[in-house]
């Protein structure tokens, strides 16, 4: 970009090249420019601006413009002109987005397309972008990963699925989603989760890189295959970032599977099926819904026009939860198997065992842990952290190794509200050993 005052040069004689210099190192900026033209023409000035060549107002010495930046790396393909997603991005630690794939602290937000597993097709909705074959990488920069061998460089992942609502597209002017928070010119993920904020904070004190894959689903928080095909999905994922955003040999690492809202059957699907350690983070997601009976009216059952009873909820309100029931059972199940783990060692070495290689779960609510209702969160996730306790009891191990396992597995209430609940630290709290 040309400041104020400079202009440009041609490929002219040695000669004119010669006497510009000579008058330059002589004479103020506006100066120089009437002096030239009075020497050499109109027309030599002229050509001067046509080649670009800038001259510097601090040494007077012609010197060659600085090209522009190149343009950054190319986004969603269907996003719109100067949209969020249009672009890879760099976002700072106080969510500042500034374009390209910066060189300063920050993490790289980097939108990829044409993925064959996951959500493969979907309306748009309320978004610019359309959901299929979608994701976001975030990929902090202030961290090198190391080679576990001469050929694999393995990487943490953080492999997060978003609740309901449009995901991490951008909302049209006007228009809202399901949740009705985010708003047109936000993401998601820098807005809402506060996510590569955290990121950037986590790698800073834990000195270990850790990149998260956010998949686009749809609004109702469905997945396609990916509970089923995750181990695919992130190798397709790697593929896109090899060799520009991740180093060569990059691999798929220790994984920690996240869900918020209505992701957490998909999340729980993953982990349950995963063949090597696979951590979980439960935000807000184990949901319910109420227990339907058959609407009476006088005493008699009311029918729909097809003759079917009609049904409502239960009153008073009772609400059941699958979700819970899965949870349940893949936390006792993980931490039997830790126990397991540990026959023949020392308890100091059982310890650190766990510290080391115990599997973690983490289930953040952002609703009271005290409450009767069973229509709320706080319900579901008090009745998981009861049974973290029963299963401690039951394993009957020592005080060393129970303290662990209530480090490893954590229930906890933690400021709100629901969409934000990722958000003010709390990734970041769950993501620590």
């Amino acid at each position: 970009m040309l400041r104020r005052g400079s202009v440009s040069s041609s490929t002219s004689s040695t000669g004119s090249c010669r006497a510009s210099k000579s008058a330059l190192r002589q004479v103020p900026r506006v100066e120089t420019l009437l002096d030239l033209q009075r020497t050499h023409g109109n027309s030599f000035v002229q050509r001067l601006v046509q080649h670009k060549l800038a001259i510097s107002t601090a040494t007077g010495v012609i010197t060659r413009q600085p090209q522009p930046p190149p343009s950054p790396d190319p986004g969603w393909s269907d996003a719109p002109q100067k949209g969020l997603n249009q672009w890879v991005t760099t976002v700072d630690e106080k969510g500042n987005i500034v374009p390209g794939k910066a060189a300063t602290k920050g993490v790289w937000r980097v939108p990829v397309e044409g993925l064959i597993h996951g959500l493969q097709k979907g309306d748009k909705g309320p978004a610019f972008e359309s959901p299929g074959g979608r994701a976001v990488a975030l990929i902090p920069n202030t961290v090198t990963p190391t080679a576990s061998d001469k050929d694999n460089v393995p990487i943490d992942v953080l492999f997060h699925l978003h609740g309901h609502g449009v995901g991490y597209r951008e909302l049209e002017p006007g228009k809202s989603d399901r949740p009705g928070v985010l708003k047109p010119g936000q993401l998601r993920d820098v807005e809402l989760y506060q996510m590569e904020q955290q990121l950037l904070s986590h790698v800073a004190v834990s000195k270990r890189l850790l990149i998260a894959v956010l998949p686009q689903g749809s609004e109702w928080a469905r997945f396609g295959d990916l509970s089923s095909n995750s181990d695919a999905y992130l190798k397709e994922v790697f593929a896109k970032l090899v060799p520009k955003y991740l180093p060569k040999g990059a691999i798929p690492g220790r994984v920690i599977v996240s869900g918020h809202s209505g992701a957490g059957p998909t999340a729980m699907e993953i982990a349950a099926k995963a063949g090597k350690r696979t951590d979980v983070l439960l935000f807000d997601a184990i949901n319910s819904a109420c227990v339907k009976e058959e609407k009476k009216v006088d005493g008699k059952t009311e029918l729909d026009k097809d003759g079917h009873p009609v049904m409502v909820c239960k009153s008073p309100k009772v609400c059941t939860s699958n979700e819970y029931g899965t949870v349940r059972d893949w936390v006792t199940n993980k931490m039997t198997a830790d126990v397991q783990s540990l026959s023949g060692k020392t308890e100091a070495e059982k310890k650190s065992e766990l510290q080391a290689n115990g599997t973690r779960f983490r289930g953040f609510t952002s609703e009271s842990l005290t409450t009767k209702d069973t229509c709320s969160y706080g319900h579901w996730y008090n009745k998981v952290k009861n049974d973290i306790e029963t299963t401690i009891t039951k394993l009957k191990v020592s005080q060393g190794v129970a303290d662990q396992l209530r480090q490893n597995y954590q229930v906890r209430q933690v400021q709100g509200p629901h969409e934000r609940v990722m958000g003010q630290g709390n990734l970041e709290t769950a993501l620590k050993d």
